[in-house]
């Protein structure tokens, strides 16, 4: 058997040889003056010489490929997302089924939008590096990319990655091939995954490469291959891979830890808050806040609702420091101005309060609060007819809210408006509105009550 003249090469494990007379299969597209041509060679065409690839051969990356690569990934990401999320919705949920459906609905939702965003980004970068381009003096592996000619290639490793496969819910198992490339003194590695290919033609530019740069096709690709002059550099630089890829490994799954440990613990006790408060247990809310701001000191919502437990156990000048601090981390944040703006108002800060419910209704239109405020300060400053206008709004936006109702039927009250203050409270129940708005309840029904025994 007589191979192509090309250096001597070792093989790792040994393996037999394909003679230069056996053919390798190859399903490429062919670049041909300005057209796009088609070309599929034979399994077993008589002569396949580097010497005879006269045509420049594209290998396009595989729209169902990236698919399978998309809905993997989502699969995987969406999962370990599922796990602080669960977490973090624990104190809120009623009950396990309840904490399913809801996981189900997170898992849903991340899965959409990863393999969607993730599909759209791979579509881009394969129309932006377009390809792996062969000819008979080298490769270029993407469109940017330095072309390498087969004489630089001093060493093949090829490795399956199994996991990886099943990770894609891939039938046929993922491949990684890393040529390595001699630069005057150095071996630089350089990837290529299957994950992006149509199997058969990744085999096919797998043997291509290792015809040209070796002058032989070995029987399995799972080799690692040298030619003996550059053996203990290409040695030397595996090493090197390898522990770069373990590290790299490592320092992912060290990360991906910490950042989904560190929300979940957040968003736990940021929760937990609001179950205590909805319990009107305030001092148990702000421990539990400021165990979240500890965790995490640049989340702004756990600084705003702090600021309400703050201001329901009446410590204004702390209240105000935590919505202050919300609003340096989130200057948008539309709660942290309505909160803000209730600090003011009981001060007599009225214009300030008007610049801050103004442009938390600009930036937010539905917020609620902000409309219930707003409505509030424009009777107190005397601007009846603003205020209804402000109440009517925020009914409008939450017409079956029970705490709305009894907050503008208060409004309305102090307006003069009692017909519309008894519309209002008309079919509200006790057990809808919690422990403060109660006693508003009971307040307000007592006055409308006397008013029709007068009557």
């Amino acid at each position: 058997m007589e191979l192509l003249d090309r250096p001597p090469c070792r093989i790792f494990p040994v393996c037999s040889l394909r003679t230069s007379g056996i053919g390798i299969p190859m399903y490429l597209q062919l670049f041909h003056s300005a057209a796009i041509q088609e070309l599929r060679m034979s399994q077993h065409p008589t002569q396949m010489d580097k010497d005879q690839i006269e045509q420049r051969y594209l290998l396009g990356y595989d729209f169902p490929a990236m698919v399978r690569l998309a809905f993997g990934t989502a699969i995987l990401v969406s999962s370990v997302l599922l796990i602080p999320d669960t977490v973090a919705i624990m104190p809120s949920s009623h009950g396990p089924l309840a904490l399913l459906i809801r996981a189900t609905g997170l898992w849903l939702s991340a899965f959409i939008q990863w393999s969607l965003g993730f599909l759209c980004i791979l579509q881009l970068a394969a129309l932006i590096n377009r390809g792996i381009v062969v000819d008979k003096t080298g490769i270029q592996i993407s469109r940017f990319s330095k072309k390498i000619c087969w004489s630089e290639i001093v060493g093949w490793n090829g490795e399956a990655r199994n996991v990886v496969s099943r990770l894609m819910l891939s039938k046929t198992p993922a491949f990684r091939i890393q040529l390595y490339v001699s630069n005057k003194d150095n071996v630089k590695v350089r990837n290529l995954d299957s994950l992006f290919f149509q199997n058969a033609q990744f085999e096919s530019l797998m043997y291509l490469i290792c015809r040209s740069s070796f002058g032989f096709v070995p029987d399995t690709a799972q080799v690692t291959i040298s030619s003996g002059v550059a053996m203990q550099r290409v040695q030397a630089a595996h090493r090197k891979a390898t522990s770069r890829g373990k590290l790299f490994t490592i320092y992912i799954a060290v990360m991906m830890l910490l950042f989904t440990g560190r929300s979940a613990a957040r968003n736990y006790f940021y929760n937990d808050a609001a179950q205590a408060m909805n319990r009107c247990e305030y001092q148990i809310a702000k421990r539990d806040c400021e165990i979240s701001i500890a965790i995490d000191s640049n989340f702004s919502y756990s600084h705003d609702r702090l600021a309400r437990c703050e201001f329901r156990l009446h410590n204004n000048n702390e209240a105000e420091k935590q919505w202050l601090a919300a609003l340096r981390l989130k200057p948008d944040l539309v709660s942290a101005k309505v909160g803000l703006s209730n600090v003011c108002m009981a001060r007599g800060q009225y214009k300030r309060a008007h610049e801050l419910l103004t442009s938390a209704v600009r930036l937010e239109p539905r917020d609620i609060a902000a409309f219930l405020n707003l409505g509030y300060l424009n009777m107190k400053l005397g601007r009846r007819d603003d205020g209804i206008r402000s109440i009517e709004r925020a009914v409008k936006l939450a017409p079956h809210d029970s705490t709305v109702r009894v907050l503008s039927a208060d409004a309305f009250l102090a307006a003069g408006r009692r017909d519309r203050a008894a519309d209002l409270l008309e079919g509200v129940k006790e057990k809808d509105v919690d422990h403060e708005k109660k006693t508003i309840l009971k307040r307000l029904r007592a006055d409308l009550g006397e008013e029709k025994k007068s009557i």
